[in-house]
């Protein structure tokens, strides 16, 4: 029987480990992250490569180091778009995927969807009655999630069993 994890980050590590060897991509796990360990879909992509923000960020500057950046950067990205987040650029969400091995749309499934309303929809910038304000976007899983995540709010997993 295998042990239980000694930390979150611990479980996280095998989890991550057991998806790959099962031929799951980065942005399948991010999407298991997400519902699993409740996080955002950039703390979900960092956290299945099993990095720290400051790992992250030192990755990040091993490729760019005519842009480093340090895990405060890290930090501000995967708060937003919270009030304590900043809102990463273009680029920056390019780069990201780069870093992370997915596609760019893949770290933005917690914000709004202004493509769900038939025609006659509220335009632009007009408030929703009874939606979050823009600073409180609702996590919504990427349309490409699996049938079995979706609807859970969270996803309980335990370690496969070693057989040794």
């Amino acid at each position: 029987m295998a042990s239980k994890p000694r930390s979150v980050k611990q479980a996280q590590a095998i989890h991550s480990t057991q998806l790959r060897e099962e031929g799951r991509t980065w942005a399948e796990i991010g999407v298991v992250f997400q519902v699993t360990y409740r996080v955002n879909p950039r703390v979900a992509m960092r956290q299945a490569h099993g990095w720290s923000q400051l790992q992250a960020a030192e990755r990040w500057t091993e490729i760019w180091p005519d842009d480093p950046k340090t895990f405060k950067n890290f930090s501000y990205w995967e708060q937003w778009p919270g009030p304590t987040g900043h809102a990463p650029s273009l680029d920056t969400l390019d780069r990201l995927a780069r870093l992370y091995e997915c596609k760019l749309t893949d770290l933005l499934g917690d914000c709004r969807d202004y493509g769900t309303e038939p025609n006659g929809g509220p335009m632009a910038g007009e408030p929703i009655p009874g939606e979050a304000s823009e600073s409180e976007c609702p996590q919504v899983a990427p349309a490409d999630t699996p049938p079995s995540v979706l609807g859970r709010r969270s996803v309980e997993w335990r370690p496969a069993e070693s057989s040794a």
